[in-house]
C-alpha cells in the first residue's frame, strides 16, 4: 500500500511526539535518612549541704516560687516538690543523636545533617504524578520542643545535713507539617498539590535512664535542668 506524502508526514509526526514525551518523562526524586545515637552519660542528680533542713527547704521553695519553673505540688511532710517545666530549646537540657538525610533529583543531590532535638526543613521524593510528567517532592517543617515534669526530694540525713536528690521526666515532641508539590519534568515549574498531614512523634524518658522510642531514637538529659535546680538548693 503506497502512502501519500502528507500521511508519511502526520505518521512521523505522531511517532515524534511519542518519543519526545518519552523522553522528557519525570524523574522521581530520592531521598534517604539515617540515625546516629548519642552515648549517654552519668548525670550528677543529688547533693548532700552541710545546713540543716529548715534552712535549705525554705531556700529551695523561695528559689523556685521565683524561677521559670511551674510548681505543682509541695509537701513538707513527705520532703517533695514537684514542678513543671518547658523549653522551645531541646538542645539545651537534652541530647538525642544525629540524623544525616540525603535528597536528589535529575542529578542534584542535597544532604543536611542535623541534631535530632533541632528545629529544621528538608525535603522528601514522594514519587512521580500520574501523568507521569512530574516528580513529586515535601517540603518538611519540623519543629522540636520539650517538657516535662521534676520531683525535688529534700531531706534531713542523720549527721544534720540535707540531701537533696533532683528527677526529672522528659518528654521530647517533634511536629511535622509542610507542603507537596509537584515539579514539571519539561518546564521545571513547581506547582503546589497539597499539604503534608501534620503528625506528632515523642520520646519520653527520665534521669539517668534513657529510653527508646518505636523508631528507635535514644535520648537522654544533659544535666543542666539537673544542676540549676541543684544551685538552687546551694545558693544564699
Amino acid at each position: 500500500m503506497h502512502m501519500t506524502p502528507i500521511k508519511m508526514i502526520g505518521r512521523f509526526l505522531v511517532s515524534g511526539i511519542f518519543l519526545l514525551l518519552s523522553a522528557c518523562g519525570a524523574t522521581p526524586a530520592t531521598s534517604s535518612s539515617s540515625y546516629t545515637p548519642s552515648e549517654p552519660s552519668e548525670v550528677d542528680n543529688e547533693i548532700v549541704i552541710k545546713e540543716e533542713f529548715e534552712a535549705v527547704w525554705n531556700r529551695m521553695v523561695r528559689s523556685l516560687a521565683t524561677s521559670y519553673f511551674v510548681v505543682n505540688n509541695i509537701s513538707k511532710e513527705s520532703r517533695l516538690i514537684n514542678v513543671s517545666f518547658s523549653s522551645a530549646n531541646p538542645a539545651d537540657y537534652i541530647e538525642c543523636g544525629t540524623v544525616h538525610r540525603s535528597y536528589a533529583r535529575s542529578g542534584a543531590r542535597e544532604s543536611l545533617e542535623y541534631k535530632y532535638t533541632e528545629n529544621t526543613t528538608y525535603r522528601e521524593g514522594r514519587g512521580i504524578d500520574r501523568s507521569g510528567l512530574s516528580a513529586i517532592v515535601a517540603a518538611i517543617d519540623r519543629k522540636t520542643d520539650v517538657e516535662g515534669r521534676i520531683n525535688i526530694y529534700v531531706a534531713p540525713n542523720e549527721s544534720g545535713a540535707t540531701e537533696v536528690t533532683v528527677n526529672a521526666r522528659y518528654v521530647l515532641n517533634i511536629r511535622r507539617s509542610g507542603t507537596e508539590y509537584e515539579i514539571n519534568s519539561i518546564s521545571g515549574e513547581s506547582t503546589v498539590s497539597g499539604q503534608v498531614y501534620p503528625s506528632t512523634e515523642t520520646v519520653g524518658f527520665t534521669t539517668n535512664q534513657p529510653n527508646r522510642n518505636s523508631d528507635g531514637v535514644s535520648c537522654h538529659s544533659l544535666g543542666k535542668l539537673e544542676g540549676e535546680i541543684l544551685e538552687m538548693a546551694c545558693a544564699r
